[in-house]
């Protein structure tokens, strides 16, 4: 299959942690730091702004406190916020959190976008794929006027260069009513030297951020009512600037004097402190734990593993009934507890604070217990379906065997729908005892490996291939074919990736022969290969019931209804029915229009309607067309699509007389092209417009490509080579040869290429006629050629066909002059009468290369727009306020300016100049 596919929708069902959605509370003693925030108010001139220190200085606290204490002043920007964790290293779960989280700038627009995200399984998750939906969600923003602050929190969590990526294109074409203020420990990898040029990144780092000794004392003074001494002070910010962490530091240090109020007390605790030798993270937590009651230090210890907690969750940890309350004690302790908001009574540990606890309670209650805990969390997250954190939590613990239960959970409900990054990542972990004794696991690891970047690689080929003999075994042990079906189902998709078509053909027969009726997906994929293969035959009837059973299976599943519309489109072309390919063609394009992740399929429905055009003889639209399609190719790096519009805009380009550019155009893709089966049809491009324009010599040094043995070679290709070689035999005047090519060839059915030969055929007979080797028979050739033509006008009538024709040149001009006047049928007649008038019309000429002059007087380009709209010559004297016949005389005119005998011919040449 050329087209990627779709699972059915899953994916947005998958609920968010909506905790990581809400912003902490603010602590309501801080210390106004008014110039940090001043320099905060530069994020509104910024895409970016960038807060980047360790941990414990202050980030999250100083923008929540910029973002309560600018809302106080005037109307609040809406804001959105965002805490990411190491599990939002996947590229669907992050941009779902993203989009979700601007819904409060517009809701209309981020479930459009979701459900672009979200919409199905695909076997590629290309970043080409997640730009088209992000700039389907910018342009909504903008569309919208949306206005909003996105905070994204511990970015220093995300490592998937995709997402670096994709938030990179993001933030470049962000609308500037939008902003974006990230929050990390680290510098992210970010191009933030270009943007630092540009002036599109804010900073504020470890050194903006560090308390400053008054500061420390307005600390002091509001924590203790007490003034430090200016020594003590000094002594103090030496001992802190170990902890790197000013803003936590002073926190711990107010909890650890708690129960002091004398000032020669404090003071004397405070050089204890700078003379202390230990670590002072672990003074702190050693202080701050030893001054709790016992029960209440066992809870800090229990729950310290917690990234997220409430009350339901501790109390499934604990084993207490009154997790809700304590919680609320130790919030009001100011133990590093910080409230989130938003429905629920969640919190979250400061994560210095907390991994400090959590060292503390490896030591105290060892690690077999903590286990025990994350246990009996991963049960509760179970029990409330948020299976992402109840895998996560399996796997940290190594419950390998229970993990594996929760995966294929998580896989039946959700099967991978996008979530291949996450899906690899937790399949990777498993030991080999417990992955491949599961088929359903191995089958699911093989697919994840189909979206990574390397599944072309040979050693991934490998993998893939242990993991669905893995499954294969397992399914065929117990006899259920369907799951083996849908094995076969996916090596004939990958056979096709690798251009191994002859394996992809014969495993989607036997996929088919193991699915059930039920299994309406996979036999949907499975029937799209064998229609190619049908239409590799060159049996185009069967290719098109096939591919349309397909088609009716993939309802709901976007891309692969797209693909199947497409070929649906190429088939009807084939067979030389143009009116139906167009309206497949169409029907694409009002699909992509619904759906700007389509582009691709958006270029090539382009292609098909260039090449409709350009038989119509339209080559403006053709050219429009095939330009656009080409365009689209090279921005998503395509070269499938680069290829094919390639071609059809080098035909366009010799028929406009532009042959140096259509050489051009050719060449300048040809070392760029990798897979053999393009490669192989950009040559005999090249090749035949070399013949088209004189060059025999250059046409002849083209061969056939050798295929590799058991490959087979499309029959429109093979068919396009005999028609090439039968032209070269006839260039070379061995016209016998030629005519015996021609009449060799063997077709079960029509296609549009029999109408190419016939006219080939046509005029080597012709040649024939006038040629020495034949001059004892030549009334024989031209009976010959008159009839090969009048068979081919005849196949050709019903669907109008031009540039068939046309691009033969005056010979076949000639050939059908001598034709008409033997034809009785009255539509052919027509027909082949507009034909032979084509040949002596001007080359319709792109806008660059029309000529600037208006061969229409004023006057006369009014009655030619009158002409347009189909009104009469007396309807039009009365609009103009002339007489009927000063308009037939302008008529008359227009005519013969334009070298027209009908209205019809007028307006067509009018078009082609661009007159209308």
């Amino acid at each position: 299959m050329t087209k990627q596919q779709q699972y059915e929708p899953t994916a947005s069902d998958m609920p968010l942690l909506l905790p990581k959605l809400q912003p902490p509370r603010l602590s309501s003693s801080l210390v106004e730091r008014e110039h940090l925030l001043n320099l905060l108010d530069g994020a509104y001139s910024h895409p970016l702004t960038l807060l980047s220190a360790p941990a414990g200085f202050g980030k999250t606290t100083l923008v929540g406190q910029w973002i309560a204490s600018r809302s106080m002043h005037k109307p609040r920007l809406p804001t959105s916020w965002i805490s990411l964790a190491q599990d939002d290293n996947d590229p669907l779960r992050f941009w779902r959190y993203v989009i979700t989280a601007c819904q409060c700038f517009h809701n209309s627009v981020s479930d459009s976008v979701l459900a672009q995200l979200c919409g199905g399984f695909r076997l590629s998750f290309e970043l080409h794929f997640l730009e088209r939906v992000l700039t389907s969600f910018l342009n909504d923003m903008a569309l919208h006027d949306c206005r909003g602050l996105l905070v994204l929190e511990d970015y220093h969590a995300i490592t998937e260069p995709t997402i670096h990526e994709t938030l990179a294109f993001f933030l470049d074409h962000l609308p500037s009513s939008l902003h974006v203020v990230m929050l990390s420990r680290s510098e992210p990898a970010l191009p933030l030297a270009r943007w630092r040029a540009s002036g599109a990144v804010q900073e504020i780092q470890t050194n903006d951020l560090r308390f400053s000794p008054e500061e420390t004392a307005t600390f002091f003074r509001r924590t203790f009512a007490y003034t430090l001494s200016k020594p003590t002070i000094q002594k103090l910010d030496a001992r802190l600037e170990a902890l790197e962490g000013w803003a936590a530091g002073l926190r711990l240090l107010s909890l650890t004097l708690q129960g002091r109020t004398a000032p020669a007390d404090i003071e004397q605790h405070l050089v204890l402190l700078a003379n202390e030798h230990r670590p002072i993270l672990d003074y702190f937590i050693t202080e701050v734990l030893s001054a709790q009651e016992e029960p209440l230090q066992r809870f800090l210890l229990q729950t310290s593993v917690l990234s997220r907690l409430n009350g339901s969750l501790c109390d499934a940890m604990t084993g207490r009934q009154d997790s809700g309350l304590l919680l609320e004690k130790v919030e009001r302790a100011g133990l590093f507890l910080q409230s989130l908001n938003g429905p629920g009574q969640w919190y979250r540990y400061h994560e210095m604070f907390a991994e400090a606890l959590r060292h503390e309670a490896l030591r105290r209650l060892g690690e077999e217990a903590l286990r025990a805990l994350l246990l009996r969390a991963c049960r509760w997250y179970e029990t409330h379906d948020l299976l992402d954190e109840a895998v996560e939590t399996a796997l940290s613990i190594h419950a390998y065997a229970h993990a594996a239960s929760l995966i294929e959970r998580y896989t039946v409900a959700n099967p991978i729908a996008g979530r291949h990054h996450t899906l690899h990542r937790w399949l990777s972990q498993l030991p080999d005892e417990i992955l491949w004794p599961n088929p359903t696991l191995c089958f699911m690891y093989a697919m994840a490996h189909l979206f990574s970047k390397d599944h072309y690689a040979p050693a991934a080929r490998v993998f893939m291939e242990t993991l669905f003999q893995k499954a294969e075994q397992g399914w065929r042990a117990v006899n259920d074919q369907p799951k083996l079906g849908m094995v076969y189902t996916l090596r004939s998709l990958i056979a096709w990736w690798q251009d191994d078509y002859a394996t992809s053909f014969a495993v989607a027969r036997q996929a088919l022969t193991l699915l059930s009726t039920q299994d309406v997906m996979w036999r949907g994929m499975s029937l799209a290969h064998i229609g190619m293969e049908e239409q590799f035959m060159g049996r185009f009837n069967a290719a098109r019931l096939t591919t349309a059973e397909a088609r009716s299976l993939c309802v709901g599943n976007i891309y692969a209804t797209l693909a199947a519309t497409l070929r649906l489109g190429n088939l009807c072309y084939e067979q030389g029915a143009l009116q139906q390919a167009e309206q497949y063609y169409r029907q694409v394009l009002r699909e992509t229009e619904k759906n700007e992740h389509t582009h691709d399929d958006q270029g090539f429905a382009l292609i098909g309607l260039a090449h409709l055009a350009y038989e119509c003889n339209d080559l403006v639209s053709a050219r429009q067309q095939a330009s656009q399609a080409l365009a689209s190719g090279k921005q998503l790096d395509n070269a499938s699509l680069q290829v094919f519009s390639a071609l059809a805009l080098s035909r366009i380009l010799h028929a406009q007389g532009e042959d140096e550019q259509a050489r051009q155009l050719l060449q300048e893709l040809v070392p760029q092209v990798q897979k053999p089966a393009l490669l192989r049809e950009l040559l005999l491009a090249q090749a035949r417009l070399a013949l088209a324009c004189g060059d025999l010599a250059t046409a002849l040094r083209w061969t056939p490509a050798t295929a590799r043995q058991g490959t087979p070679i499309p029959f429109v290709q093979r068919e396009q080579e005999m028609l090439f070689q039968a032209r070269l035999l006839s260039a070379q005047g061995v016209y016998q040869q030629a005519l015996a090519l021609l009449a060799g060839w063997q077709r079960e059915e029509f296609s549009r290429g029999e109408l190419e030969s016939l006219a080939l055929s046509a005029l080597v007979h012709t040649q024939l006629a006038t040629t020495e080797q034949s001059a004892e028979k030549p009334a024989s050739h031209r009976s010959l050629a008159q009839q090969s033509l009048m068979r081919a006008l005849e196949l050709a009538r019903p669907e109008a066909f031009q540039r068939l024709f046309l691009d033969e040149g005056e010979k076949m001009g000639a050939l059908l002059r001598t034709v008409l006047p033997e034809i009785r049928d009255v539509a052919l007649h027509r027909y082949a009468s507009h034909l032979a008038l084509a040949f002596s019309e001007p080359v319709a000429l792109p806008n660059s290369l029309v000529p600037a002059s208006n061969p229409l007087s004023v006057q006369e380009q009014r009655v030619l727009h009158l002409l347009a709209t189909g009104r009469t010559k007396p309807a039009m004297a009365q609009e103009l306020i002339v007489s009927l016949n000063t308009i037939k005389t302008h008529v008359k005119s227009i005519y013969r300016k334009l070298g027209a005998t009908s209205r019809q011919e007028a307006l067509a040449r009018a078009h082609a100049l661009h007159l209308l």
